[in-house]
């Protein structure tokens, strides 16, 4: 597109709407990509508790006495990664 096309684009646009709705509508558009960006790093972050909960078990299923050193490290990383969302 070239740039007589976008400002006669742009131009439409803001005689179409008003410039209070177009506002808002950039606002909202914004706000949905900045949740959408969030619930992909928490669905992220969910897979890799999960990963970290099977690493533990097989662990666990060779050296039961890590019990300690592998709930604290999916503790902290949980924690941490509840602390980033926020």
């Amino acid at each position: 597109m070239n740039t007589l096309q976008k400002s006669t684009t742009d131009t439409g646009l803001t005689q179409l709407v008003n410039p209070y709705q177009l506002r808002v509508a950039k606002e909202l558009n914004q706000s949905m990509a900045a949740n959408q960006a969030r619930e992909l790093l928490a669905t992220d972050l969910l897979y890799k508790v999960g990963k970290l909960a099977l690493i533990q078990e097989e662990i666990l299923g060779n050296t039961p006495n890590a019990k300690v050193y592998t709930d604290y490290i999916l503790r902290a990383f949980t924690y941490h990664s509840a602390e980033k969302l926020k």
